[in-house]
């Protein structure tokens, strides 16, 4: 019986926010962000570019994910997760510090496009680790529960980078928010950063990575052996993460955007985001608790049902004023926890234990870039095109059918040995 480990989960936990409140924290400042690097053309065509930049740091994922991921197959979770964080101050100090495109010009966004995608590295080479880190730190009937403490610790950075903004907003005005104001949120990242990587360094290393290293199992080429001996579970994990993805960024990242452009102050946006990132993020242990003792593929089946069925009124409704906007968003929140309450430990357990790093951050991370990523540009282009406030709908509707038989067929991990 593995021993459960509290500093684990802490540590981890801990550190996982400031990575994902950085990362996230880019989406909240978007409208600010457009005008400030792309101040030469209009306002859809500046958000679309900001969103443009916002998906390249998505696409940098998949390599940090094997790089890191053999890193952490092979070398331990430890060290893989410690150099992810040591990669993602860099770019936060940038940022905080960079010129705009009305002082340098043309590199302003080339630069931003450029630290973006050394976010992306990083955060592609940690999430996917955090959450083997947890599962391989917890007794075999709490592993949902434990795992749900990443999804927690991401929403947590989440919901903390847009009650930073809304802050910032609420105090400083729209113009000087516009002018410098938004700097201040990255140098807030820059100092929890700092903390964040003390506490990494001080993380033990998990038992299962302890058990292969003391039983010579581990793998010397994780990622080529990974990719040889472990196609279906890729496959599968793959899939959870593509379909929490997109759910993911459509409601907890474009939505914001959409509320504004309905003509929602952008504080009453970012307060309807701040709150249900809140109950996201603090609900998800209890979802991951019910996966323990449910299992992992039932509350996959119950948010495509209700997704299915409820997410084109829902988007209807978000037009019908700010009490229909609120109850819109929790219908279409309440699928998105118990998606999230199942990945932690479901994704993780597909793998063997000497790919798992590769494997999970590999598989999360293709999910995460090349559909969660680019949702917000999709959804604003959908917008566009089609020219109806419920059109984005059809990215939820579609990716639930498809996953129908792809959960059918995939196995329940609840009862497996890590």
């Amino acid at each position: 019986m593995i021993k459960f480990s509290k500093k684990h989960v802490f540590f981890a936990a801990t550190s996982t926010i400031v990575e994902w409140y950085d990362f996230m924290l880019f989406a909240y400042l978007t409208p600010i962000i457009a005008h400030n690097f792309f101040p030469h053309v209009d306002k859809y065509a500046g958000i679309l570019m900001t969103f443009g930049v916002f998906a390249a740091g998505f696409f940098m994922g998949p390599i940090g994910s094997m790089v890191m991921g053999s890193v952490g197959d092979r070398l331990g979770r430890k060290r893989a997760l410690v150099i992810s964080l040591l990669m993602m101050i860099f770019p936060m100090l940038v940022i905080a510090f960079l010129p705009t495109y009305n002082s340098i010009g043309i590199l302003a966004p080339l630069i931003l496009i450029l630290m973006r995608l050394f976010q992306g590295f990083s955060i592609g080479g940690s999430y996917g680790g955090v959450m083997v880190l947890m599962i391989e730190s917890a007794k075999s009937n709490r592993r949902g529960f434990i795992a749900s403490f990443a999804t927690m610790s991401s929403g947590t950075g989440v919901f903390f980078a847009s009650l930073v903004v809304m802050i910032l907003s609420g105090i400083l005005g729209s113009t000087a928010l516009d002018i410098w104001g938004w700097r201040v949120g990255y140098l807030v990242g820059l100092i929890l950063a700092i903390i964040a990587l003390i506490m990494r360094l001080i993380i033990p290393e998990s038992h299962s990575f302890e058990k292969l290293k003391e039983a010579g199992e581990i793998a010397l080429t994780p990622v080529r052996s990974m990719f040889k001996e472990q196609r279906k579970p890729l496959f599968f994990a793959i899939a959870l993460s593509a379909y929490g993805n997109i759910a993911y960024y459509l409601i907890l990242s474009y939505l914001e955007t959409h509320f504004i452009d309905l003509g929602y102050s952008e504080f009453f946006s970012l307060a309807i985001i701040t709150v249900f990132s809140l109950l996201f993020s603090f609900s998800a242990p209890l979802w991951g608790l019910m996966s323990d003792f449910f299992g992992r593929k039932i509350l996959v089946k119950i948010s495509i049902v209700l997704y299915i069925i409820f997410s084109y009124p829902a988007f209807i409704m978000m037009t019908m004023g700010p009490v229909y906007l609120m109850l819109s968003t929790a219908i279409l929140s309440i699928p998105l926890m118990l998606i999230w309450g199942s990945y932690g430990a479901a994704a993780p357990e597909l793998f063997q234990a000497r790919y798992r790093y590769s494997g999970n951050a590999l598989s999360y991370n293709i999910g995460n870039s090349f559909f969660g990523g680019t949702v917000p540009f999709v959804a604003t282009l959908l917008l566009v095109v089609v020219g109806s406030a419920s059109a984005p709908a059809w990215l939820l509707i579609i990716s639930s059918i498809i996953m129908i038989p792809i959960v059918y067929y995939m196995p329940e991990t609840r009862f497996k040995e890590v």
